[in-house]
């Protein structure tokens, strides 16, 4: 009998351990109605593995999530609109501070750091000071889901550390109206790992739509861009700058600009050497893409729908079209500056519907500096129903299937001419 007691008290201890390990779920409450008030005291509460279920309600508070390491945790709220009768608003209070700053993500695929049915309002300040979300430490693994981040002077959401990035997704999102870009991965980060951007709005943001000055994978699908960096110089809806060894994968979206230099830039790396040579082992995917609204030059530079530039010994593989519409007013539609030694197919995907100076450029020198390589990029636009006026490539070459830029020694005598040069080619 006493050996039977013995083995049901040790089944009861094991039990009564692996209970305790157990996710836990935690409720929040401003009126008092749950375990919590305040959601930060339930975030300094959680472990690893539990949720955060936030009533409906305005909190006026600024969180910090993570900040002893890494744990799973999941903050879902009633939903991510502006009516707190229904929805979780967050409205960050605190000067100079993120409405929420993630100080860790989770540590796997399947141990994320989740928000949810959320909005976040109210981060004061500007640039890497009242982000609406700020990524400050380890930023592997983390999700954003049916959330908006809104009306923040910084960054929408916003990565602010050195390490590399592993995993981040958002999706059926709202990033508007905020004081920076509505997604920034800064320089400082040394490597993106994944960013999936699914089912979201990105718009009316005084900054880019998502900038990005650091290579890595970058998808983007079924998502809209309207609105942003507008009367802003070198910006636009999406820009990637420094993107080596980056891969960008665009299906099913849509940008409509107003009045920013561009609605796409994709711009690749160059080493220290002089003159500087474009460097890159990029790929670009463009599926069912639409390009309209007005992209209006607000500096040295042109405006262009598409500016593809600083890219070297890219082959028909590394960029590709299909079904891409350029509806736009601009100055140029699609603009090859700084690619060398290259192929790039246009494979009878790209339509241009819009009004530009020039329907393509390819150009060695880009903007006004004269350190850039030259652009010796063969362009096959056979089959768009371009004709060669449509097509400016210096040389006037009447294949449009070998759109070349002339020799160092003439472009130099182009050189000249600056910008005063593009600017004659009215149409």
């Amino acid at each position: 009998m006493k050996s039977k007691l013995r083995i049901m008290c040790a089944v009861v201890a094991v039990l009564a351990a692996g209970h305790t390990a157990l996710a836990a779920n935690w409720s929040v409450d401003a009126g008092g109605g749950g375990d919590y008030t305040t959601i930060q005291a339930a975030i300094d509460g959680a472990s690893s593995g539990d949720s955060i279920n936030i009533a409906a309600g305005t909190y006026n508070e600024n969180l910090v999530i993570n900040s002893a390491g890494s744990m799973a945790i999941t903050l879902v709220g009633a939903g991510n609109g502006d009516n707190d009768a229904s929805n979780t608003i967050i409205n960050g209070v605190a000067a100079l501070t993120d409405t929420i700053q993630i100080m860790n993500g989770g540590t796997a695929v399947g141990q994320r750091v989740i928000l949810s049915n959320l909005r976040v309002t109210g981060g004061q300040g500007d640039s890497n000071y009242g982000m609406g979300v700020e990524i400050a430490g380890n930023g592997d693994y983390i999700t954003f889901d049916n959330f908006a981040s809104v009306g923040n002077g910084g960054e929408g959401i916003g990565l602010n550390y050195s390490g590399p990035v592993g995993d981040i997704v958002v999706t059926q999102s709202l990033l508007a109206s905020n004081g920076g870009a509505g997604f920034r991965v800064p320089a400082s980060s040394s490597l993106l790992g994944t960013l999936t951007i699914s089912q979201t709005t990105i718009e009316n943001n005084a900054g880019c739509g998502l900038l990005s000055y650091t290579p890595g994978t970058i998808s983007v699908s079924d998502s809209t861009f309207l609105g942003n960096a507008s009367g802003s110089h070198t910006n636009g809806d999406l820009v990637l700058t420094d993107f080596v060894d980056g891969n960008l994968t665009l299906d099913n979206v849509s940008f409509t600009s107003d009045n920013a230099d561009v609605a796409i830039r994709i711009s690749g790396d160059h080493d220290s050497g002089s003159p500087r040579l474009p460097i890159s082992a990029a790929t670009i995917s463009m599926t069912d893409v639409t390009i309209s609204g007005t992209q209006t030059p607000n500096g040295s530079y042109p405006s262009a729908a598409i500016v593809i530039s600083r890219l070297k010994d890219l082959t028909p593989a590394d960029i590709t079209f299909d079904n891409v519409a350029i509806d736009a007013t601009a100055d140029y539609g699609l603009f090859l500056g700084t690619v060398t030694d290259s192929d790039i197919d246009l494979d009878e995907q790209v339509a241009f519907n819009g009004t530009f100076w020039e329907y393509a450029i390819a150009l060695g020198q880009h903007g006004n500096s004269s350190s850039y390589a030259l652009a010796t990029v063969d362009v096959d636009a056979i089959g768009l129903g371009l004709s060669e006026a449509d097509v400016w490539d210096f040389d006037d070459n009447a294949a449009l299937g070998n759109v070349v830029v002339p020799e160092p020694a003439t472009m130099s005598l182009l050189a000249l001419g600056g910008l005063a040069l593009l600017r004659r080619r009215w149409k």
